[in-house]
């Protein structure tokens, strides 16, 4: 990152999806190992390491295996882009070809950069999860029935109804569901609703009956939570997704 003079991004964004364009490149190499049209660095010899080049730009790819502790997430080999620089032919002590180390074992990715990766995972799991939630929320919110979407073998429910006091619940059942963090995640989809505000229904709520295996959770959406569902549905184009 401090080569390519790019700042490290916060962990919303993968570095797979960092802004540059060798980064970018690098997202193709895949590809032509697949098809056997990726160049070796031939000027190293303690592993393989693959060329990536777009414009003065120039890299090195390599297959990496995860360390024992991220094999049950990880089980494959990953491509690790540990290799940057410059194309400088005319300045030999600043070409990236001229300045690679015969040995590269320090450029392979650290226990810091395996724990990054999976902070990437877990975060873009949550944030997929919460989307879901407040997706179903807005379809609840226009029908005035419940949604639900799978997570593993657990199933989520969803439901938004509004009283005839004029206050709008939002229910969230889950079936199959036990982790504790799981249901932090998902009662944490609405910055308008305070965390606090879930109460437990033992007996089941806005005519979502509790059922063997089933927890059902349920808050207040004020109308300040209903316009940012419907605001973010449009931002999001959701109807359109929908129709599709």
């Amino acid at each position: 990152m401090e080569v390519l003079g790019v700042k490290k991004p916060s962990i919303a964004v993968p570095m797979d999806a960092v802004d540059h364009p060798l980064v970018a490149k690098a997202q193709k190499i895949p590809d032509l190992i697949e098809s056997h049209d990726a160049e070796p660095i031939l000027s190293l010899h303690d592993r393989r390491w693959i060329k990536v080049k777009t414009g003065e730009f120039r890299g090195g790819i390599t297959a990496v295996a995860p360390e024992d502790q991220w094999s049950n997430i990880c089980k494959d080999e990953s491509l690790w882009l540990g290799l940057a620089g410059k194309r400088q032919a005319d300045t030999p002590s600043k070409d990236f070809y001229a300045s690679l180390p015969a040995n590269t074992s320090g450029f392979l990715p650290t226990a810091m950069d395996w724990k990054r990766w999976y902070a990437e995972q877990a975060w873009a799991a949550k944030s997929i999860m919460q989307e879901m939630v407040r997706k179903c929320a807005w379809l609840s919110l226009s029908t005035s029935r419940a949604f639900c979407f799978p997570i593993g073998d657990a199933l989520i429910w969803v439901r938004v109804r509004m009283m005839e006091s004029g206050i709008v619940y939002i229910a969230i059942g889950a079936h199959g569901l036990a982790d504790a963090s799981t249901y932090a995640v998902l009662m944490s989809s609405f910055p308008d609703v305070p965390v606090d505000d879930w109460l437990p229904e033992p007996d089941g709520v806005a005519e979502l009956e509790v059922e063997p295996g089933e927890m059902i959770f349920s808050a207040i959406l004020s109308p300040s939570g209903q316009s940012a569902l419907l605001e973010e549905a449009d931002q999001r184009e959701w109807a359109l997704e929908l129709d599709n």
